[in-house]
């Protein structure tokens, strides 16, 4: 559960207030609220909050603490988070209270296992995609997609349709997205390294509706 308080003020110099007192300002909107309501929260609260295998896909319990003195509790998940660019600091984040019944649009890690055949026979494994964007009902996004390349020939390639994903997860790219190869050096005429294999080229995302 992450506490969070309705603020009213808002621009840099609110903002500065803020920081002073070692908190964060967001919003949440979503289903369920008529306009989005503007929050301030502490950092170390939040962080104890994402503290979860699915870490920025985690599904977090908002206690929302209003300024007239009534309470609500929200189901919430990540929308974005704005974080500094050189510190490690956060500086704004959106939450949004979802209807579990309709899907949104995540980014979930990407991972191999397993040492590629083709890897051990001298080939350079590649991989296009640390995270794939997916569509899925928020409760029902998976920690992470992993594909094991064991056999993995040198030349080879992982597209998008060769992974197993979860009931009622999809994928937002061409199913022949390549994800990862194995390419393959030889010598050309004059000496020089010739890459065999697969260029991964980011094909264009299917377009959906947030």
């Amino acid at each position: 559960m992450l506490t969070v308080y309705e603020r009213i003020g808002k621009g840099k110099e609110y903002n500065h207030k803020l920081k002073a007192k070692k908190l964060i300002p967001g919003v949440v909107y979503g289903t369920g609220l008529k306009s989005p309501l503007m929050v301030e929260f502490s950092p170390n609260e939040f962080l104890k909050a994402i503290k979860t295998p699915k870490k920025f896909n985690t599904i977090i319990e908002l206690d929302i603490n209003f300024t007239d003195g009534k309470k609500e509790t929200k189901k919430v998940f990540l929308k974005e988070l704005q974080k500094h660019p050189f510190k490690e600091e956060y500086r704004h984040a959106d939450f949004f209270a979802y209807d579990n019944d309709v899907p949104q649009v995540f980014k979930v890690p990407f991972k191999t296992e397993g040492r590629a055949v083709g890897v051990i026979a001298g080939g350079k494994l590649k991989i296009a995609m640390k995270k794939i964007k997916i569509l899925a009902n928020p409760e029902q996004v998976p920690v992470e997609l992993v594909h094991d390349i064991t056999n993995l020939e040198r030349g080879g390639v992982v597209r998008i349709s060769d992974l197993a994903y979860p009931e009622g997860v999809k994928p937002l790219y061409s199913p022949r997205q390549a994800l990862v190869s194995i390419t393959s050096l030889k010598l050309g005429p004059n000496g020089q390294e010739i890459v065999e294999g697969d260029e991964l080229e980011l094909e264009t995302e299917i377009e959906t509706e947030e």
